[in-house]
């Protein structure tokens, strides 16, 4: 049990991580077109 809970949080981790990273890229990437027109 302990195993699969240990599993769950790094998925939940990596998750997490990505939705952020997708966030911040995603806002760079808009001011970064916003700039340029």
């Amino acid at each position: 049990m302990k195993n699969s809970l240990l599993l769950t949080s790094v998925w939940v981790r990596l998750l997490i991580a990505f939705v952020v990273l997708s966030l911040l890229w995603g806002i760079y990437f808009w001011a970064t077109a916003e700039v340029s027109v």
